[in-house]
């Protein structure tokens, strides 16, 4: 087909695949949300889009054997509904009580995120009172929503029973970060 000029129209026919050099259309020429995630090369997805962070060092205690806030919360609102949420907490836990196990999981809203029924991570109680644990988390979630969505932190105590301390000392920091991954 042979190129065709459209004065009037602005218009360029005939332009083979490829037949434009370039440079020639950039990112401003493209219209907005022209480029889809389905045309992009394999591998582009995975960017981080935001991240949020909550920063907490108040001290917390439970002898509750059902799911309890620990009152650290974070709140993100995906920009896509297929975004994928990552969650990190890095914390020292603190057991009171001899041998018993506290249990920690990551809640979206009301639903426990943990992978049993008991939670995501196991921190168990040693012979002695005063042991610390590091608590290290990580969760990749698929909230499948651009509303806003809450993520908190909740514990419990097995059968034990026995005080456990979340920051036991006022000292100490939490960090729990929700970061959106693009699709």
């Amino acid at each position: 087909m042979a190129l065709t000029l459209n004065g009037s129209n602005n218009t360029i026919g005939g332009v083979a695949v490829g037949g434009l050099p370039d440079g020639t259309v950039d990112a401003d020429t493209l219209a907005s949300n022209a480029v889809t995630s389905a045309k992009l090369a394999s591998g582009v997805g995975g960017k981080i889009l935001q991240v949020q962070s909550t920063y907490n060092n108040g001290q917390a205690s439970t002898t509750s054997s059902s799911w309890t806030t620990t009152g650290v919360t974070v709140s993100i609102t995906p920009s896509a509904t297929n975004s994928k949420i990552f969650l990190t907490l890095s914390n020292s836990h603190y057991n009171g009580t001899n041998n018993h196990h506290c249990y920690f999981a990551y809640f979206r809203d009301s639903t426990n995120l943990g992978s049993d029924g008991n939670g995501q991570q196991l921190v168990t109680g040693g012979s002695g009172n005063g042991l610390w644990n590091t608590i290290s988390m990580v969760y990749l979630d698929s909230p499948n929503t651009t509303s806003s969505v809450t993520y908190s932190l909740r514990w419990k105590l097995g059968s034990q029973g026995g005080t456990s301390y979340l920051m036991y000392s006022s000292s100490m920091n939490l960090v729990f970060t929700a970061m959106e991954v693009a699709a």
